[in-house]
């Protein structure tokens, strides 16, 4: 085994272990001007849809029914679509419609759409409303009777003004409708009193202040998993003056119950919401098309209201992504003319623009791709090999070519060393170029686990992640530590920070300081707190010191597990906002803001069962104060920062009907600006600012 190793070692005509020499014959094949264009699978800029001439009366008719009387002063009661449309008729896409496009015109509540123009025009749905408020919440827009186009949630109030820190948006639901048996709340019973209070992260309580309005729940028939509360069902079958064929008669308000917005998606809720300025308790529920408030203080006529989502829809829609320069770079799987796919690396602009492959066709298994601090060299994996991509030539270096596999790997902070865990056990270390192989922290023991390698700001030391059990043990008997290694120190296996056992520890990030290491310490249940034997969900944020100072581990954020409560850093469970951590990242601008992807938060009210009462998602954390930011309500996870600190790259994966479609998205560093960058990816690396190299 060793003399074959050694000749494999210095062959450059051929690998010792066959199975794995396609792939990596190939990438030497490289040329250094080859740039593949993939066209049309680059996600464009939102370009507006577009306008067509009003030709056709049927829009204005079905907004006369309701809003004419309105607007003529006839009745006292709540817009249905709004004074006027928001622009003239467009064209979208959609697969059913003839030549693939259907017109549409948006109004301030709603959206009309005119699909199959040759149809029934006596029937009331010739003239339809969208799906709107099932489109913000769950992120996917629909282009064809059973096609959708995966987006991001909206982040948008879903009532009262904009931006109000406290009141739910549409991606506030989104947990609710992918949550599938663990939604939040089963529907209420007949005559049961709406008292539940929801906040913009999801989390609902039962608050006693609202039982004084005496909302009761009414069953759906159309829909008993739903309740829909009275106030909203009196409303959706009420009568009064419409206008038909330019006269008023009485009438219902729409030609059947469910006209207007559809099926009831959630329960209703009180929430906060800020109506200029001033905060307010509004019910809440959203529909398929529409989301209904009802305020009691509000005068007859418009206690009951639609929210403005046809605004809410046409920004979603059509937002054009701010004019932020930078590269992302990510790998995607495509096939391999042989039955099979393979992955590669793929660069494109932060604005969605100009996606190009950057390895041939035939590469295979490219994985863990890692930009040099100078931003002209990529390090990735492929078949379990190290290679080194060199942007301005791109041209190739293989840096290992053993049976073994490498993984983990990442450079130093000077970018003339790399790091990387080897599967024969061993920390190794090797030099840029290929030279200078060690192999440290030796322990070729099966039970012996290695994971996450990071280097220290100074570039002296590295810590990972070493996971230790016995032969035929459980995955729950492990012990995790975090460790620390002196790079100039052959001998050495390490210094032990701190283990523990019961937990799983990943995810290292250095303090700038160099005096503490990040990790993320999750929470195994067993069979007494879940549904299956065991799983792991939820945990902290936790801080070990590495210079002995006291304490030696620090709780940051999240919850820590000690049967039969959790243990949260700001107070019980209910109260915590942060208690699932996972992949920490420390921001580039010397504030020492972290951005973590948290959890949805769980109750588990009795053995074997729990429901969510949290959305989750991403936040930007103060360590020194705790001070937590959320930036989304969906989820969203492996965060990533730009070099600049102002905007942070993540992945997000739908979970409706686009069922795990990856996507890379940008936020801004407030939450205020997102958008999707590409589909069906992994890895992505936001590009650190080119420095020329010597």
């Amino acid at each position: 085994m060793g003399s074959s190793r050694s000749q494999c070692r210095h062959s450059l005509r051929r690998r010792c272990h066959p199975q794995r020499s396609r792939t990596a014959s190939a990438l030497l094949l490289l040329l250094a001007s080859t740039l593949l264009l993939i066209p049309g699978s680059a996600i464009p800029a939102p370009a507006n849809a577009r306008e067509t001439p009003p030709a056709d009366d049927a829009f204005a008719s079905t907004w006369a029914r309701t809003d004419a009387p309105v607007a003529s002063g006839a009745v006292a009661r709540t817009w249905m679509w709004g004074p006027t449309p928001l622009g003239a008729p467009l064209q979208e896409a959609y697969a059913e419609a003839p030549g693939g496009e259907r017109t549409v015109v948006y109004y301030d509540k709603s959206r009309m759409e005119v699909t199959h123009p040759a149809g029934d025009r006596s029937s009331p749905w010739f003239v339809t409303n969208g799906l709107l408020a099932q489109e913000l919440i769950t992120g996917e827009m629909q282009v064809g009777d059973a096609q959708w186009e995966p987006r991001l949630p909206a982040e948008v109030n879903i009532a009262g003004d904009q931006g109000f820190p406290n009141g739910p948006t549409y991606a506030t639901f989104h947990r609710f409708l992918t949550a599938g048996e663990h939604h939040n709340l089963p529907a209420r019973r007949v005559g049961d009193l709406v008292r539940e209070r929801i906040d913009a992260e999801g989390r609902v309580v039962v608050d006693e202040r609202f039982a004084a309005y005496d909302v009761r729940a009414i069953p759906d028939v159309a829909h008993p998993v739903r309740s829909v509360a009275a106030p909203f069902w009196e409303f959706m079958t009420s009568r009064g003056s419409v206008q038909i064929d330019g006269a008023l008669v009485e009438d219902t308000l729409f030609p059947t119950p469910l006209y207007a917005t559809g099926l009831p998606i959630t329960e209703p809720y009180w929430a906060e919401v800020s109506v200029g300025g001033t905060p307010r308790d509004v019910l809440l529920q959203c529909f398929e098309r529409r989301c209904l408030t009802y305020t009691p203080d509000n005068p007859p006529g418009w206690q009951v209201e639609s929210g403005n989502i046809g605004q809410h829809y046409h920004q979603w829609r059509y937002a054009q992504p701010p004019q932020v320069a930078g590269e992302l770079l990510f790998t995607r799987a495509h096939q391999d003319g042989q039955g099979g796919y393979c992955t590669n690396l793929y660069l494109i602009n932060v604005d969605g623009t100009n996606e190009r492959r950057l390895l041939p066709d035939f590469t295979c298994n490219v994985r863990d791709p890692r930009w040099s601090p100078d931003g002209g060299r990529i390090l990735f994996t492929t078949d379990g090999d190290l290679f080194i991509l060199r942007m301005a030539t791109m041209d190739l270096l293989r840096l290992t070519d053993t049976p073994d596999e490498e993984w983990d790997a990442v450079w130093s902070p000077d970018g003339t060393q790399i790091a990387a865990h080897r599967s024969d056990g061993g920390l190794l270390l090797l030099q840029a170029d290929g030279s200078g192989e060690r192999l440290l922290a030796r322990d070729a023991s099966s039970a012996t686990l290695w994971r996450a390698v990071v280097w220290s700001p100074d570039g002296d030391s590295v810590a990972f992640l070493r996971q230790t059990r016995e032969p035929g043990s459980a995955e729950e008997d492990a012990r995790w530590a975090v460790v620390v290694l002196r790079v100039d120190d052959a001998q050495q296996q390490g210094r032990v920070l701190w283990e523990v056992a019961g937990a799983r520890l990943s995810d290292l990030v250095w303090t700038e300081d160099g005096r503490e290491l990040l990790v993320s310490w999750q929470i195994l249940a067993d069979g007494a707190w879940s549904n299956a034997d065991y799983f792991w969900y939820g945990g902290a944020l936790l801080a070990v010191a590495v210079d002995g100072a006291e304490p030696a581990v620090r709780h940051l954020a999240g919850c820590l597990l000690t049967p039969p409560r959790l243990v949260c850093v700001d107070g019980a469970a209910e109260a915590g906002t942060i208690w699932g951590t996972f992949t920490p990242q420390r921001a580039p601008d010397g504030t020492g803001a972290i951005v973590l992807t948290a959890q949805p938060m769980f109750d588990i009210p009795e053995p074997r069962t729990w429901r969510v009462i949290g959305s989750g998602g991403l936040f930007v954390l103060d360590p020194a104060t705790g001070a937590a930011q959320q930036l989304t309500h969906y989820g969203g996870f492996m965060p990533g920062w730009s070099p600049d600190g102002a905007y942070i790259l993540f992945q997000h994966r739908s979970f409706m009907h686009t069922f795990m479609t990856n996507m890379v998205a940008v936020t801004s560093r407030d939450g205020t600006q997102q958008w999707v960058v590409a589909r069906d990816v992994w890895d992505p690396q936001w590009r650190p600012h080119i420095v020329t190299v010597p």
